[in-house]
């Protein structure tokens, strides 16, 4: 884990399935390289779609302050996991964070087990994981807190 991160402020860009074609994604590192040198203390998490993984973390190599994340990881181990990304694979091409636990995932039907065995995957593999709690519909009781330290509790 890099432990003297705890000191500064994360700004996490998940960017989800965007953009649309890998020349709109260059730019937008390079345009973030510009404006990321003058935060002294921020450090931005890049987390772009998996198949841009590759081309982006070798355009961060070498910058400070600017880290390749992942989207997801899989909770299988190397093996016959169709489809799946392993930790081992993302760390192998410089990822250092993954973004587990994200509310489209949770949607989706991963339970807090499976957000669980990630992590662990995860930090096995000598990735930070960065993980994703919150309520999916506004609690108007005001027992959110609950909620969201349940839901620390079980991940």
């Amino acid at each position: 884990m890099l432990y003297w991160l705890l000191m500064k402020r994360i700004v996490v860009a998940n960017w989800k399935t965007h953009p649309d074609h890998l020349k709109d994604a260059r730019a937008a590192v390079l345009r973030l390289r510009r404006e990321a040198e003058t935060l002294k203390k921020t450090a931005a998490v890049i987390c772009p779609p998996f198949v841009y993984l590759q081309v982006i973390g070798r355009l961060l190599a070498g910058w400070r302050g600017i880290y390749l994340g992942a989207q997801d990881v899989s909770h299988c181990l190397a093996g016959a996991c169709t489809g799946e990304v392993d930790a081992a694979m993302l760390a192998d091409i410089g990822v250092r964070f993954v973004i587990v636990g994200h509310s489209e995932r949770r949607a989706a039907g991963e339970s807090d087990a499976l957000v669980s065995e990630k992590i662990s995957r995860a930090v096995g593999a000598g990735l930070s994981a960065i993980l994703c709690v919150g309520e999916s519909v506004r609690d108007s009781r005001g027992d959110f807190l609950n909620f969201l330290a349940e839901e620390l509790r079980r991940s």
